[in-house]
């Protein structure tokens, strides 16, 4: 099913509307999600800024697929708060890409912490 598919399915069935964003996840992290081990995203502040784009909102929507691109669920954004490196919980995705792309983290390195739950699967 394509992220399409299952939005509108999701929307269909529960009188909603409203946008959603598609995020591809590696089978790990899937799993995690599904199972409801992983419940937040954390992304650097810098990022949103340098691109100008706007932080995620309580309630937004979001399909997640696996690397082949396929829907395996919808989350929802519950909140949304911005932290020092120091307080996330889960540094293990960020560090990782902090990692590979050459970055430094410092603990007063602003961070985006977006905590959501499985709405729909």
């Amino acid at each position: 099913m394509t992220d399409i598919e299952m939005f509108n399915d999701f929307k269909n069935k529960n009188n909603i509307e409203s946008d959603f964003a598609t995020y591809d996840y590696d089978d790990i992290s899937l799993n995690d999600i599904l199972n409801g081990k992983k419940t937040t995203e954390v992304s650097l502040y810098d990022d949103y800024v340098a691109n100008k784009e706007p932080l995620p909102i309580k309630g937004d929507y979001a399909v997640v697929c696996n690397e082949a691109g396929e829907a395996k669920a919808i989350i929802k954004t519950v909140s949304v708060n911005i932290v020092e490196y120091a307080k996330v919980k889960d540094k293990g995705d960020l560090k990782a890409f902090a990692d590979e792309n050459g970055i430094k983290l410092s603990n007063e390195t602003l961070c985006v912490e977006e905590v959501f739950e499985v709405a729909y699967k």
